[in-house]
């Protein structure tokens, strides 16, 4: 994960992987592919859909309208994280409980509310 400023103007561009990137201030103008214009705000996000999961980004052209200040993601950096748990894709063993039985009804108490 990183993060970026951009000026006025500019042209948020995501690398040659897929990205989303996140606004932390300022305002962006996003045009997609099949025409649809927004305006974006803080804590908007936008960028690439091509991350093989089942919520869909569209892909887009990012324009600054005011300075911004943006946090990123690449798809590398999701791999990167998931490829380092071990744990990733192997079904959680089951946990047994024990019960106590030293307890005994004189270790209860009575309590009035």
């Amino acid at each position: 994960m990183g993060q970026k400023h951009y000026e006025k103007g500019a042209v948020l561009s995501a690398t040659d992987e897929p990205t989303i990137f996140l606004l932390n201030s300022g305002e962006v103008m996003t045009t997609s592919s099949k025409g649809l214009v927004n305006q974006m705000t803080v804590g908007d996000h936008f960028g690439s859909d091509d991350w093989g999961v089942g919520d869909e980004l569209q892909k887009c052209t990012a324009i600054a309208t005011t300075p911004v200040d943006v946090s990123f993601l690449r798809r590398s950096d999701v791999h990167a994280i998931l490829l380092d748990c071990d744990r990733l894709g192997k079904p959680i063993p089951p946990r047994t409980r024990v019960l106590s039985t030293s307890v005994q009804f004189k270790n209860l108490s009575k309590i009035k509310l």
